[in-house]
């Protein structure tokens, strides 16, 4: 959505068919089927196959319902409410890409408190403000996407999970490609979704 758009089998030796009664101890050796003979093992290998099969389909069958538990969160059609959530979330976005510092604050509520990946302890809205001047001054977003994974919205409250890209023009004038995801928690204020809270940020290859 663009505009809406983390059994181990345990194999048992097959017991060897006994003898049919009144056979010497020569013809029990000798008796096609009995344990080692040539069928007993065509036997054994035809168990083993189709337990391996077996095996094989219930992994694919366990890997398709994990794809489309997980198809609903990318491809699902957002409702109503989750569509007006997301409309707030790529406004602010757009703000952040064009360095607006007043456009992009007037969506975090005077009560915000956000803790991003980077961050040792939480910061409010005073101190987003501090280092996002700061960082609009030595950077510059030449290109975003962010696409959304998940949306809760109850009564006046929600939640937007989602991961972005951007390709970022730095103080050196290099362009450098940068990751992440974000978790936004926003409670509606008249007819937009205001930041109360927010985790998340940059995804190093360590992480």
């Amino acid at each position: 959505m663009g505009d809406p758009p983390r059994t181990r089998t345990v194999w048992r030796p097959s017991r060897a068919r006994q003898p049919p009664p009144g056979r010497s101890p020569a013809a029990r050796q000798a008796a096609p089927g009995i344990s080692r003979g040539g069928r007993a093992i065509l036997a054994d290998k035809g168990e083993i196959a189709m337990k391996r099969t077996l095996h094989f389909v219930g992994v694919v069958s366990l890997v398709c319902l994990a794809v489309a538990a997980a198809a609903p969160a990318h491809a699902q059609e957002w409702s109503a409410a989750q569509k007006d959530v997301w409309k707030s979330v790529k406004a602010y976005w757009a703000l952040d890409a064009k360095a607006d510092v007043e456009g992009f604050m007037a969506y975090f509520d005077p009560s915000y408190v956000g803790w991003s990946y980077d961050s040792p302890v939480p910061g409010d809205k005073a101190t987003v403000k501090k280092f996002i001047t700061q960082e609009y001054q030595m950077s510059k977003t030449l290109v975003y996407d962010i696409k959304p994974v998940a949306i809760q919205v109850h009564g006046n409250f929600a939640f937007a999970d989602y991961y972005y890209m951007q390709l970022v023009k730095n103080a050196e004038g290099k362009t450098e490609e940068i990751k992440g995801r974000w978790t936004d928690i926003l409670m509606k204020e008249g007819d937009r979704w205001m930041l109360i809270g927010d985790h998340g940020g940059r995804i190093r290859k360590a992480d």
